[in-house]
């Protein structure tokens, strides 16, 4: 799903005169759960297509209020800002090859800054992020900067992450796992300490 979803095409089918027409899309898909959803695969091409974001968008402490309030705003005004947005966007074709331009410049320079071998590609996520930011801040009056918001996400990325090392996870795993069942191990009565923790 991870690959069909980031690549934009699905998946070749059969019929009774030949193939199907296979469907695509451009599309971005935002998944929450209580785990990465890169843990379900080490396989670089896939952490390539998912960018993981930990902890409250609110901050730490308690936001119950501010979160209900967000509810209540989002379900009142969903699918306005949309329609406004696009319709600015055919309004100004001819600004087109300058949104292009300016993208592909975005990437060349995220591309430099995003860390390890997934660089490219999540410089190309983050460059159409910051021309639509942009732009759509200027066109519908959005607070904030989305440039700021952008480089804090990719200093985030750049922390080393320890879970991309297939062998070290595995080693943990087996540490707290021999850890806590010291005593199914022969001789465990004779062991002054418990293993060392990596």
């Amino acid at each position: 799903t991870i690959y069909m979803l980031a690549n934009g095409v699905g998946r070749g089918r059969g019929a009774p005169r030949g193939l199907r027409g296979v469907p695509r899309w451009h599309s971005v898909t935002i998944s929450s759960g209580e785990r990465p959803l890169h843990e379900v695969t080490q396989e670089g091409g896939a952490r390539a297509r998912i960018i993981t974001l930990w902890g409250s968008p609110f901050g730490p402490g308690d936001h119950g209020s501010l979160v209900r309030q967000f509810k209540a705003a989002t379900a009142e005004h969903y699918g306005h800002a949309g329609p406004i947005f696009v319709s600015w966007l055919l309004a100004h074709r001819d600004q087109w090859a300058e949104f292009r331009k300016l993208y592909q410049t975005l990437i060349n320079i995220l591309a430099s800054e995003c860390p390890g071998n997934v660089g490219d590609r999540y410089a190309a996520y983050f460059a159409a992020m910051l021309v639509a930011g942009d732009l759509a801040s200027g066109v519908l009056g959005l607070p904030g900067d989305p440039k700021a918001a952008i480089r804090t996400v990719i200093q985030q990325l750049a922390e080393p992450e320890e879970e991309a090392d297939t062998a070290r996870r595995a080693l943990v795993d087996f540490i707290g796992w021999a850890t806590g069942s010291q005593g199914l191990f022969e001789g465990k009565e004779t062991l002054e300490r418990p293993p060392h923790t990596y």
